[in-house]
């Protein structure tokens, strides 16, 4: 986590714009904290920051002969948000800051939640080596299986309220409850009736990678260079 640029900003003399470039073909909410932090970390530094930009890839943007830096990037003003967030980015901060100066760290969490939006890379140092049960193998239900985990819930098949569940996950409980795989045969029906021999198989395999390398391709923009036929 880094800082691309910190700039001085002309409109307020004495004060730095700090530019963060992400990988990514649009804004995400995810990207304030980032850049929350790294203003924070700034300031501690003695940069005093009034305007924070987000740049990402224009997902628009044609490639010809060469990238065109000006139309590649989106260059989007951020600051609002990022300020909004100042007062618990230095919480968060500061009782990190406190956690890693401790002699003795608390007792490790048990749980699987690290692994999104990314694997954590530090999973021995902050959480149990086991974790109990399967309640954290519910299908999209970070929050939730924490809810139950604190509830003494440690597996699926001993979840009894399930209002507040998606469809997916209440099929879920309920396959493990009864011990007898979900099959919807409706859907198969459907598909089946659909098919008519004989029956052929096209496969592509393609990249998309951010900076386009052939002409006429965007950023991001899947471009086939492989197929087998069967």
């Amino acid at each position: 986590m880094k800082t691309e640029y910190i700039l001085p900003n002309k409109e307020i003399p004495g004060t730095f714009e700090i530019v963060v470039l992400k990988a990514s073909s649009s804004f995400k909410k995810q990207h304030i904290p980032e850049i929350a932090f790294q203003k924070f970390v700034a300031e501690e530094s003695g940069f005093p920051i009034s305007k924070c930009s987000l740049l990402f890839v224009n997902s628009k943007f044609q490639f010809e002969d060469e990238i065109h830096i000006d139309s590649f990037f989106v260059r989007k003003d951020v600051t609002d948000e990022v300020f909004l967030k100042e007062k618990e980015t230095k919480e968060c901060a500061y009782s990190l800051f406190d956690l890693v100066s401790r002699k003795n760290l608390p007792p490790r969490f048990t749980s699987n939640l690290c692994s999104h939006p990314r694997d954590c890379s530090y999973p021995d140092i902050c959480l149990a080596r086991k974790v109990p049960g399967d309640i954290f193998t519910l299908r999209e239900g970070k929050a939730e299986s924490l809810k139950f985990y604190k509830q003494g819930i440690l597996y699926l098949k001993d979840i009894q309220e399930t209002e507040n569940l998606t469809a997916r996950q209440k099929t879920q409980v309920q396959t493990m409850q009864t011990g007898k795989p979900f099959i919807n045969q409706k859907v198969f029906t459907e598909l089946f009736e659909k098919i008519r021999y004989p029956i052929y198989f096209l496969d592509f395999e393609s990249i998309n990678p951010p900076i386009p390398v052939y002409p006429k391709t965007y950023p991001f923009q899947h471009v086939p260079f492989y197929f087998h036929y069967t």
